[in-house]
């Protein structure tokens, strides 16, 4: 699951080819790539930052790889895994977090899947499963045959 950190630096017009190239590669991987997930909380975060910002050009990438995610819609049961997170946190790491990043982080955990962030308070949440996005290796797309 990406975070809206990195679909922001995926989707930036000029800097981070790195994680661009990272995740490309990941595409490339076709069948045999990880499915590429998103929150709705994420894709609204990094949408009004560039809306706000008049950064065209990365909503235009930002519209164009959305047709390869699928999106996670927020739910009840994401509510209630938060609220659990949360209770895992203790002092100043309690207050960094918003309710929306805990509800992202809540929704991976459904998921079962990774949180891919740059965030250091996203990925000290106990129990959840997040890293940066180079931590996560991507083989070449021969390797799988």
């Amino acid at each position: 699951m990406l975070a809206a950190d990195v679909l922001g630096r995926i989707c930036h017009p000029t800097n981070y080819r790195d994680v661009q190239e990272w995740f490309r590669a990941m595409l490339a991987r076709g069948a045999a790539a990880p499915e590429i997930i998103v929150s709705v909380l994420s894709d609204y975060e990094l949408r009004r930052t560039l809306v706000d910002m008049h950064a065209d050009e990365s909503l235009r990438q930002l519209d164009e790889f959305s047709r390869t995610l699928r999106y996670v819609p927020v739910t009840a049961e994401a509510a209630r895994v938060a609220v659990q997170l949360r209770r895992t946190l203790s002092g100043p790491a309690r207050g960094k977090l918003s309710d929306a990043d805990l509800l992202v982080a809540a929704q991976a955990s459904i998921e079962g899947a990774v949180l891919v962030t740059n965030d250091v308070d996203l990925r000290g949440i106990p129990g959840l499963s997040a890293k940066e996005w180079n931590e996560i290796a991507i083989a070449p797309p021969d390797a799988a045959t």
